[in-house]
């Protein structure tokens, strides 16, 4: 498990030979004691061991002890120096206070695609992909015993980055404090994991949040603004003219106008703000962090909606290819009809505030289409 050091195995084996040695030497004058006993006659007495020959007679158990504790530690050093050396795990020995690798098993070897001489003596930052001020909370949480599981970032000799799963123990060897660590490729998993969430949280077509994600962020909105006392804005749209375009060419062509739309609706806001695909040709755009004045945000969220008008106001243009070459060409116009529920504290509930964006959005509609409605409270 730990470095080799030829005079510690030295030591140890002249330890060993000695109380062997030893007790071999007990073993046969406690031998030659029984047969002379076993050879004389009945009628000779045993005499009684003196208290000096009682305290030899207990040195053979001692000894035996001893060397019973010596080889089982012997056995478990073998066993751990096999577990090192031949598990398929990935496993490194760090000298936390200098930050170097101590010693690495092959699995590490093979992983990392460094020989074992370069890991050896290597600084380990040079394979956390993240800097140290991201990682030194839980280098310190690791040689606290706070935690022992850490997801780190760690890239190989090739360069590739890979997300690894650290499981970290503290170790005090000959006056060195290591860490033993145990690592775990988990990149397919998180992989995995990020294909996984967004099935749950994104629409398979435009990778937009769902309507469930829209929900969650809408809730923390609600609570952000409660909490700031700033309004915002949640933008309701639907397309105008999109049912035609899925009929004379087909759900294939239907589908790359939104992700079109989605692209434009996307250029449209702040990173703060939200874009989200509620099914069909149905959008919203969620403004955060608008102004705490009432007239002053409602200004801020007509600007917006204006441009996201504008923008799904510009003809859609796909070429259909067949085999690479392109054969025709779809000019198709489409703009949207646009509804604003401007909020702020907890005035309104979350269905409450779709639900009123929904009916500026129709009043927009009815009204001729392609129109922005804010909504009205009705007396």
């Amino acid at each position: 498990m730990f470095p080799q050091d030829n005079t510690y195995e030295i030591n140890q084996h002249g330890l060993l030979a000695e109380i062997k040695r030893l007790n071999m030497v007990i073993d046969t004058l406690t031998t030659r004691s029984i047969t002379d006993l076993a050879s004389s006659q009945p009628s000779i007495k045993r005499v009684p061991l003196t208290p000096a020959q009682q305290t030899f007679g207990m040195k053979k158990p001692a000894l035996s002890n001893k060397v019973a504790s010596m080889a089982d530690l012997r056995e478990s050093e073998e066993i751990y120096r096999q577990l090192f050396e031949r598990h398929d795990a990935i496993m490194l020995l760090i000298n936390y206070e200098t930050g170097m690798i101590v010693d690495a098993n092959p699995s590490a070897v093979e992983f990392y695609g460094y020989s074992l001489e370069s890991l050896r003596g290597m600084d380990v930052n040079k394979i956390n992909a993240q800097p140290e001020s991201e990682i030194h909370e839980q280098r310190q949480q690791a040689i606290l015993g706070v935690q022992n599981r850490f997801i780190f970032e760690h890239r190989l000799a090739s360069n590739e980055v890979k997300t690894v799963e650290v499981h970290i123990s503290t170790v005090d060897y000959r006056g060195k404090n290591l860490f033993f660590s145990i690592i775990h490729d988990i990149t397919l998993r998180k992989k995995s994991d990020e294909i996984i969430r967004n099935l749950a949280f994104r629409d398979h077509l435009t990778q937009l949040p769902n309507r469930r994600l829209f929900n969650d962020r809408l809730t923390q909105i609600m609570t952000a603004c409660n909490r700031s006392g700033q309004h915002a804005a949640l933008i309701m749209l639907d397309l105008d003219n999109f049912k035609p375009i899925n009929d004379q060419y087909g759900h294939s062509v239907g589908d790359l106008m939104l992700m079109s739309v989605s692209d434009r609706l996307n250029d449209c806001v702040r990173k703060i703000d939200t874009v989200a695909r509620l099914g069909g040709d149905e959008f919203v755009v969620m403004l955060n962090e608008l102004d705490v004045d009432f007239l002053t945000a409602k200004m801020q969220a007509a600007v917006v909606a204006e441009k996201v008008r504008a923008a799904l106001s510009v003809p859609y243009i796909f070429n259909l290819a067949d085999n690479g070459v392109a054969e025709t060409t779809v000019d198709h116009l489409s703009t949207a009809s646009i509804g604003i529920m401007l909020f702020n504290g907890s005035e309104y509930s979350q269905d409450q505030i779709i639900k009123c964006a929904d009916v500026a959005m129709y009043e927009a509609k009815q009204n001729g289409r392609n129109q922005i409605r804010f909504y009205t409270q009705k007396s």
